[in-house]
């Protein structure tokens, strides 16, 4: 009995370890260039069989490069790329990597980049469909992507000599990397745009690309504007689906701009040794001020600029146009063209509607879709001289292949 009484402390504490490691494992997930969703059994990315090719290393001060052998001139131009982003990278988020593993895949047809806590380790898809969502300015596919993931790979290595990360990292160097990913992921994402935009080549990434920006800019100079937990967190219902990044981006941009290039590195610094008192708390250490304050304040200067940021307000008032109504909830359209004096055609995707071309009467008002189809990242489509041939490139998911995607003109 005197040894039973012994145990129940311990019991008690190993059920508390248990419950916190079980309620903090669904922040684990691993960190996207295109997407960062939230985790359900089928999303996280799994460690899988690498195809039976011929696999090499090449070393650089910092990290290790597996690449297929005839993808070696890239795997020299990825080591070129991440040693000369490095310390700049380290500038904003802390963190230090040794021998990190960066594995260039060839055998995805989809565009994308991903570091993951466990199994820590950045993946880069090589295939050759990348479309210009991220800035034709950036250059190449690698010197987008690597940037992006490189903040990503720093801000999980992160880990301060005193505080509850650094406990655990002996224990579980996964888990306490994986501490990270409960911030919000607005916040991770919008970092990484902030170093590819400000950090990489001029006139280059996602920060100063209009076809990116302006889906800020167009909500947020009208009344609709987003709300501080809209800019931070994920959408999966409301368009755009991308808007953590570009709200992330925007606000973490004001906060580096207003005070100071060191202020996400000191809320993640703190962050990572009182994990458990939140990011707004980090956040409060950082500037002074709470995250509700902050929103106000940026708000508040956003209202400021100059006109050429806030030109969506202003132009709305004008009498020189008419906004054409369109019959579905959701819509997002794309480069109307005339087909005549009286109709218009127009690429559209809706919460309601199929996507694809449609047609719009002047005279009634009536939308019409004339073919289903989904188009290439960048939208573009012409029509011939006569108007009555359309050329466009489609690009559609494989019914039977998971990340396999067809596209053709």
């Amino acid at each position: 009995m005197h040894h039973l009484n012994k145990s129940l402390p311990i019991q008690a504490v190993g059920r508390v370890v248990g419950f916190l490691f079980l309620s903090l494992m669904p922040f684990a997930n691993p960190a996207q260039a295109q997407e960062l969703s939230a985790v359900s059994g089928s999303d996280l990315y799994e460690v899988k069989r690498r195809p039976d090719i011929s696999w090499q290393q090449l070393e650089t001060p910092h990290f290790s490069i597996l690449h297929p052998a005839h993808a070696d001139g890239q795997a020299r131009r990825t080591g070129r790329i991440l040693e000369a982003q490095y310390d700049q990278a380290r500038q904003l988020v802390g963190g230090q990597l040794q021998d990190f593993p960066v594995i260039l895949n060839p055998r995805n047809d989809r565009s994308n980049g991903l570091v993951s806590p466990i199994n820590f380790r950045m993946e880069v898809e090589l295939h050759p469909i990348q479309g210009k969502v991220l800035n034709p300015r950036s250059g190449n596919w690698l010197e987008a992507v690597l940037p992006h993931e490189l903040i990503h790979a720093l801000q999980l290595s992160n880990h301060n000599r005193v505080g509850l990360t650094r406990l655990i990292y002996p224990f579980s160097p996964d888990f306490a990397r994986s501490v990270h990913t409960a911030i919000p992921l607005g916040v991770l994402e919008g970092l990484a745009v902030h170093h590819e935009t400000e950090s990489v080549l001029p006139s280059g990434g996602r920060g100063q690309y209009p076809y990116f920006t302006g889906l800020f800019q167009s909500t947020f100079s009208t009344e609709r504007q987003w709300s501080m937990g809209q800019l931070v967190h994920i959408s999966s219902q409301a368009r755009p689906f991308n808007r953590h990044y570009v709200g992330g981006f925007e606000f973490t941009n004001w906060l580096q701009n207003t005070y100071g290039p060191s202020t996400s590195r000191e809320a993640i610094s703190f962050y990572s040794r009182y994990p458990f008192l939140g990011y707004g708390t980090a956040l409060r250490h950082a500037t002074g001020q709470w995250p509700g304050q902050l929103y106000d304040t940026f708000v508040e200067d956003y209202r400021k600029q100059p006109t050429s940021r806030n030109t969506t307000s202003k132009v709305a008032q004008s009498s020189s146009f008419h906004i054409l109504p369109v019959s579905y909830k959701g819509a997002e359209v794309r480069r109307p063209l005339w087909l005549s004096n009286s109709e218009l055609l127009f690429y559209g995707d809706f919460y309601n509607g199929r996507p694809g071309f449609y047609r719009y009467n002047l005279n009634t008002r009536n939308s019409r879709r004339i073919f289903e189809t989904r188009l290439v990242e960048d939208y573009r489509y012409d029509l011939s001289a006569q108007r009555d041939s359309l050329v466009f490139a489609r690009y559609h998911a494989h019914l039977f292949y998971d990340q396999l995607y067809d596209s053709r003109i």
